[in-house]
């Protein structure tokens, strides 16, 4: 019965009601209505309810794996050289940058490591270093991240149960990767 009311207290006309609604769903710390809750609020035209959210997902969230995108034509070149040593060594001249990605496993593993979702900024850290400060502004998180560099990220969630973000990393003040695409689900 619960769970049916769920969408019901997240429609209401009410903005502050809305929020005062989503709030009190997330003090129930059940797992079924915070994940049902963050579903709708994901997809809600409200902005402050997904501020909200973003922020209850993140706190809760220990770590998370973004699967890192390739440019649509440089995707389609990799896969065809892959089984040609030589074009897959041309290939790479090319697009350097690729090489880097292939030995991250086209991945970025963050780990959340202190977050209070009544703040805006928290700290997280990858495989490549140490703690890094984070900021969430609405349903938006930006970080500076070490990734093969320094790696510019920002993700948000998608309607589709999707986190999807950028990437853009830079080596001595130099952006040496066009800026790639970030996914992840959501649940």
């Amino acid at each position: 019965d619960q769970l049916a009311r769920i969408p019901e207290l997240l429609a209401d006309p009410d903005p502050n009601a809305r929020t005062a609604n989503m709030e009190a769903i997330l003090k129930t710390n059940d797992a079924t209505m915070i994940q049902m809750a963050l579903r709708l609020a994901f997809q809600s035209d409200d902005a402050n309810l997904r501020s909200l959210a973003m922020r209850a997902y993140i706190a809760n969230l220990k770590e998370l794996t973004f699967d890192i995108v390739l440019p649509a034509q440089v995707e389609q070149q990799y896969e065809a050289v892959q089984d040609d040593p030589q074009k897959s060594a041309e290939f790479l001249k090319t697009y350097p940058y690729v090489g880097a990605l292939v030995q991250l496993g086209f991945k970025v593993h963050l780990k959340f490591l202190r977050y209070n979702s009544s703040e805006p900024t928290g700290d997280v850290q990858t495989t490549s270093g140490a703690p890094v400060p984070f900021t969430i502004s609405g349903d938006r998180l930006s970080a500076r991240v070490p990734v093969s560099g320094w790696c510019y990220i920002d993700f948000r969630p998608s309607n589709n149960m999707t986190l999807l973000g950028t990437m853009n990393c830079e080596q001595n003040g130099i952006f040496r990767f066009p800026r790639l695409g970030l996914s992840a689900p959501i649940f």
